[in-house]
């Protein structure tokens, strides 16, 4: 991307160390490129550091602590503009996206299971009803593998793994049908509702 010749640029996330080094580095090169943050969930509502000191001292040295807050970016693209003025100083320039994440992906469904590769749609229900879990990154609480949880015989059983758990030891639980860590959790639930009748979805400090 560095070294692409390209006018606007959307990104997940402008907040922490390695993302201020790689906008830095991309801005230097482009200086006429408009950098975009759009929404990636409820993350995109809190700081991301609950240390008071850490969010002091990335403020300082000019390190996003919250969505938005990069001064290389642009502009950031939200579902809920209200809430987001509310919790920030806003200062940056916020586009509210007008369509809802389900109504999106329902209209270019197979769009986005191309671009994600989303072995969801694929599936071929065995029972009526599905779970979805949704892993979380502290190890500690995905005890829940180890217990009777996901041994229920009138649903199938989905787990969305979680990017920092993409090694864990968890890959073939109990027969449950594994989502990749790159498919987004919204995107997943959206192909279940059009697969199962009921979809039950456990979530454990998710940001979707």
């Amino acid at each position: 991307i560095i070294n692409e010749n390209i006018d606007n640029l959307y990104t997940d996330s402008d907040v922490g160390y390695k993302n201020h080094i790689d906008l830095k580095k991309i801005k230097k090169k482009n200086k006429n490129i408009k950098i975009n943050v759009y929404e990636e969930g409820t993350g995109t509502y809190e700081k991301m550091y609950s240390s008071l000191l850490k969010n002091t001292i990335l403020r300082l040295l000019g390190i996003a602590t919250y969505f938005g807050a990069s001064k290389f970016v642009d502009s950031i693209f939200l579902y809920d503009m209200e809430k987001y003025k509310s919790k920030f100083n806003y200062s940056i320039n916020a586009v509210e996206i007008k369509s809802s994440v389900q109504k999106e992906l329902s209209l270019n469904l197979h769009i986005y299971n191309f671009i994600f590769d989303c072995n969801v749609s694929n599936t071929k229900p065995l029972k009526e009803k599905a779970i979805l879990y949704l892993e979380n990154k502290n190890k500690n609480k995905n005890k829940i593998f180890e217990s009777d949880f996901f041994k229920i015989n009138d649903c199938d059983v989905f787990i969305k793994k979680h990017p920092a758990t993409f090694n864990s030891s968890n890959e073939n639980c109990n027969d449950s049908i594994i989502i990749n860590t790159g498919i987004p959790a919204e995107l997943a639930i959206v192909n279940l509702l059009d697969l199962y009748k009921e979809v039950t979805i456990y979530s454990f400090n998710s940001s979707t």
